[in-house]
């Protein structure tokens, strides 16, 4: 008979949600009350369940450091944007640059790159707006939904 790899079987239960201990037992051929009994005692709910929460936090500020490195990237735009139509301006007003197509094109096209631009940081300030915010709101719980079991 082989000995069983108790630490084996404690890992699947930690690391996979779908482990319970009558498939465990099942799989692993011994005692569901043995299973249950050495479970119990090494606190294997107490430690799948931290494992849950370090995940989730992991996800939660892996998210915010994405939406944070979004943001900053939006308002390096914006500050491009900005810096364009001021530095237009200035050359309209020193007469540098005639008001013509070429200027009202150039302001009417940064104007339009600030709006998106705006709508895109509204986006990152209320996700419920953003579809593919929606999809991660819906879509995480359901992967993750056990942990709260």
């Amino acid at each position: 008979m082989a000995k069983t790899n108790w630490e084996k079987i404690k890992q699947e239960y930690i690391t996979d949600n779908g482990a319970t201990y009558k498939s465990l037992s099942k799989k692993y051929d011994v005692s569901f009350a043995t299973l249950q009994e050495k479970a119990r005692l090494e606190k294997w709910k107490d430690k799948r369940k931290k494992l849950q929460e370090k995940t989730i936090e992991k996800i939660s500020e892996t998210t915010a450091e994405a939406i944070a490195k979004d943001y900053e990237n939006i308002c390096e735009k914006a500050r491009e944007e900005l810096n364009a139509l001021m530095e237009l301006n200035t050359q309209i007003r020193l007469g540098f640059t005639a008001k013509d197509q070429w200027a009202e094109k150039r302001v009417s096209t940064c104007i339009d790159n600030v709006t998106k631009i705006i709508a895109q940081m509204e986006k990152l300030r209320y996700p419920e707006h953003d579809k593919q915010t929606q999809e991660i709101t819906v879509v995480m719980p359901q992967k993750l939904k056990e942990f709260s079991e």
